[in-house]
C-alpha cells in the first residue's frame, strides 16, 4: 500500500475510505463549501459592488486564536508580504487584532476596508472572502472556510505539520520560511 503524507485532508482520507481511488480525488474538489440563499448573495454583491466596483480584491486577516501568531504577530508577516508581492495596490478588506497603519501591510494595501467596520456577520464575511481574488492570513478557521471558493488561499502555520486538518489547494507558508500547497 502506497506510504501517504500525515498532511492530507481528512475528507479525502474518508473518501478513500469509502472506495475512491487517486484518479477520483484527483477529480473531487474537496475544498469546504458554505452555501448562500438568494437574498445573501444579491445583499453582499450590492456591498461588494458599492465599494469596489468591477475591480478585482483581496482579503488580509491577521488575528488568530493560536498563541504562537498572536504572540510573534508581525514577526513573520515578510514571509507572507512576499508571497503578496502580485496582489500589491489591489483593494483589500481586512480584519486585523493590530493597527495596519504605518506598517508594509499599509504600504502594500493602501486601498483597505476594515471588517469591523462594514456591520457584516461572520457568515457575510466569508462570502466576501471567497468572493475575493486572494486571501492572506494567519492560520484561522474563517479563512479555512473561505477556501471552497477560487480565491488563492495564503496562510502563515506555525505548525511544521498539521496533519489532517490540511485544506487542498491552500499555500501554507511556515515560520522556517518553507512553503507547502495541498
Amino acid at each position: 500500500d502506497m506510504v501517504r503524507s500525515c498532511d492530507e485532508p481528512m475528507v479525502e482520507q474518508i473518501l478513500r475510505r469509502f472506495g475512491f481511488t487517486e484518479d477520483d480525488l484527483k477529480n473531487i474538489d474537496s475544498t469546504p463549501k458554505i452555501y448562500f440563499t438568494n437574498e445573501e448573495v444579491e445583499k453582499l454583491e450590492g456591498v461588494i459592488n458599492s465599494i469596489v466596483g468591477d475591480r478585482e480584491f483581496g482579503c488580509l486577516l491577521f488575528a488568530s486564536r493560536l498563541d504562537d501568531l498572536v504572540e510573534n504577530c508581525g514577526k513573520y508577516d515578510h514571509l507572507l508580504l512576499k508571497e503578496a508581492e502580485p496582489y500589491k495596490n489591489h483593494l483589500v478588506f481586512f480584519f486585523s487584532e493590530n493597527s495596519l497603519e504605518n506598517t508594509k501591510w499599509a504600504e502594500f494595501f493602501p486601498e483597505r476596508y476594515d471588517f469591523a467596520s462594514l456591520d457584516l456577520t461572520i457568515r457575510e464575511q466569508i462570502y466576501v472572502k471567497r468572493r475575493a481574488l486572494f486571501n492572506i492570513s494567519y492560520q484561522a478557521g474563517i479563512t479555512d472556510a473561505c477556501s471552497g471558493g477560487s480565491s488563492k488561499v495564503i496562510t502563515l502555520c506555525p505548525y511544521t505539520t498539521i496533519h489532517e486538518c490540511v485544506i487542498k489547494n491552500t499555500r501554507y507558508v511556515y515560520f522556517d520560511g518553507s512553503v507547502k500547497q495541498f
